[in-house]
């Protein structure tokens, strides 16, 4: 298996569990990852989890976010 295909299962097994990186929840807000990481560390936006070094978010976080933005 080639490391872009390996990336690839990696990335539909995250989805398929209902996670996503940074770079995937901000494309899925409308916003950047910077603004994340900027959100991350002032306490606001979405929930997160950090495994290790890494952040993820998990997709119904994301949608209640959006719906509190929304109205």
């Amino acid at each position: 298996m080639t490391l872009t295909l390996a990336k690839e299962a990696a990335r539909q097994a995250r989805l398929g569990c209902g996670i996503m990186t940074p770079a995937e929840a901000a494309d899925y807000i409308g916003s950047t990852e910077g603004t994340l990481r900027w959100m991350r560390c002032k306490g606001k936006g979405p929930p997160f989890e950090k495994d290790g070094g890494r952040y993820f978010y998990r997709i119904e976080d994301l949608d209640a976010y959006r719906a509190g933005r929304a109205g």
